[in-house]
């Protein structure tokens, strides 16, 4: 393999682990500057969100415990374990949805 070719691969694989240290960073807080927390599914991740939906500071919880839970983010929506939960300007509460475009 050609130096040409290997410097490639590694610039290459530069920018991909510097994306991902990006988008680690920024987990929180989304582009349009919305709060977002993922949602783990255990019952103290349910607890820390319903906080959060009273009002309160999200927190995420020191100690997760196994079990697997769902959570009803709003009357449409109802999250499960690896959804990301988002709060908006107008302080209502959403699951991030990805969009895909063919």
């Amino acid at each position: 393999m050609s130096k040409f070719i290997r410097g490639g691969i590694a610039a290459a694989c530069a920018s991909v682990m510097a994306l991902g240290v990006a988008s680690a960073a920024s987990a929180e807080e989304s582009a349009a500057g919305y709060e977002e927390h993922l949602f783990t599914g255990s019952s103290t991740s349910v607890a820390a969100f319903q906080e959060w939906f009273a009002g309160g500071e999200f927190v995420q919880p020191e100690i997760e415990t196994r079990d697997l839970r769902e959570l009803e983010v709003n009357e449409f929506e109802t999250a499960e374990s690896g959804d990301t939960i988002y709060k908006d300007d107008q302080g209502r509460f959403w699951i991030k949805q990805d969009a895909i475009i063919t």
